[in-house]
């Protein structure tokens, strides 16, 4: 198995992102994602991994999927959904789509966490679906 061509597309670190999460699986790999967030939406998702080519080609995937979907539908994506697009992702590899779904999941949870604390500066406020995982 080769990383697919289009991975490269989100492969990188994102210095300015609006909130990134990383996990580390079993087999000692670690996949970071970042994610930039506007209006709601994530504009643009990338990875790091230091793991093997079924990670980063999981990781890219994952990232693939969050571009362009409602901030709080992200977390909905499972190794499931990750793995379906990948033609002959090896079923032995599965476990590198469920690290790369945690490290978005986590990545989700910093953006709730940066907004929450810059809403808490006068004069800003929350828009409803960070009101809506702030508890508020």
């Amino acid at each position: 198995m080769v990383v697919p061509e289009w991975a490269r597309e989100y492969q990188g670190r994102m210095e300015a992102c609006s909130g990134t999460g990383k996990a580390t699986g079993d087999c000692g790999e670690t996949i970071e994602m970042y994610l930039l967030v506007r209006e709601g939406t994530v504009r643009r998702a990338s990875f790091f991994s230091d793991g093997c080519v079924s990670s980063k080609t999981a990781a890219a995937a994952a990232a693939r999927l969050a571009q362009g979907r409602p901030v709080d539908e992200v977390p909905d994506i499972r190794a499931g959904e990750i793995t379906k697009g990948l033609e002959d992702f090896p079923k032995e590899e599965e476990h590198c789509a469920g690290v790369a779904a945690a490290a978005l999941g986590r990545a989700v949870d910093d953006y709730y966490k940066r907004e929450i604390a810059a809403a808490k500066r006068p004069g800003q406020t929350l828009r409803p679906e960070e009101k809506h995982h702030a508890g508020v």
